[in-house]
């Protein structure tokens, strides 16, 4: 929507960079034409802390959540949390939702939506739901910082989202010990292998999610197979302290080789033997 010249301006910007950090390999595939000096590199975001195998989340704790939350213990209760946008795809999570409802007629599966903000999307959402007369299976939490509870409480988290890169929420609800459903959208192929931790559907398929979710409420062994994979293949993945090492080595060595190359220049300028200086 840039005019050619701007659109020329930003592309340049690569042509000065000394390094370009993407945090997954499928962004940075997207731009690999502008890799001009293979400057590029992957640095998987990664959580600060996880819990080592002593805290691994007990089932009373979740029940002590469920229950605050006021969760049946029979009903099964999806999450999706994170800011409600467009391109985070909520709708399609409702539109999905009472779908399953309506079709298969089940009383416990709870909805819940953690990221709420007043605006046009959000009618949209509140609409759609009241259309369908389900506001008993929805629950939509505005937006807040206090989210490990719902975590904690959830049976399956299911991510919408059309365009996202690494997302923080697929790391953490690993670390939660949840099943994942979730978009093939970029990095998040890189996070979730289906099968193993959880299973991918392409964004706005409607139909096959409505099936997951299904598939996800009726097998009480299939959840529990990919909640207890993905808690370990959290720890496959990048650790924080390799993130912020790779973070501190890359920007220690373009410190290093520019104070190097300054020092060999006032070497020359001043005539002196540059491996002296």
């Amino acid at each position: 929507y840039l005019s050619k010249e701007i659109r020329q301006r930003a592309v340049d910007c690569f042509k000065y960079t000394n390094k370009a950090i993407f945090v997954a390999k499928s962004t940075s595939s997207l731009f690999n034409r502008f890799d001009y000096f293979s400057s590029f590199e992957v640095i998987n975001n990664a959580l600060k802390t996880t819990k080592p195998d002593s805290e691994r989340v007990a089932p009373a704790t979740r029940k002590e959540h469920r229950k605050r939350l006021g969760i049946a213990d029979d009903q099964i209760m999806f999450l999706n949390l994170g800011t409600v946008c467009a391109r985070k795809g909520q709708i399609d999570y409702v539109r999905a939702a009472i779908d399953f409802i309506q079709r298969e007629g089940v009383e416990n599966a709870l909805f819940y939506m953690v990221g709420g903000r007043e605006d046009e999307y959000m009618d949209l959402i509140k609409s759609r739901i009241a259309k369908a007369n389900c506001e008993q299976y929805f629950r939509i939490v505005m937006e807040t910082s206090e989210v490990e509870q719902y975590y904690l409480a959830a049976d399956v988290f299911v991510c919408t989202s059309y365009i996202e890169s690494y997302p923080r929420v697929i790391l953490e609800a690993m670390n939660y010990e949840l099943p994942i459903i979730a978009t093939t959208v970029f990095g998040i192929k890189e996070q979730v292998v289906e099968g193993v931790n959880g299973e991918l559907l392409n964004p706005g398929n409607i139909g096959i999610l409505s099936d997951k979710l299904f598939k996800f409420h009726r097998v009480e062994e299939l959840r529990k197979e990919y909640a207890d994979n993905a808690y370990y293949m959290l720890r496959l993945i990048n650790s924080y302290d390799e993130m912020v090492e790779k973070y501190h080595n890359i920007t220690m060595g373009m410190y290093l080789s520019k104070y190097k190359e300054n020092h060999s220049l006032k070497a020359l300028n001043s005539g002196q033997n540059v491996n002296q200086a």
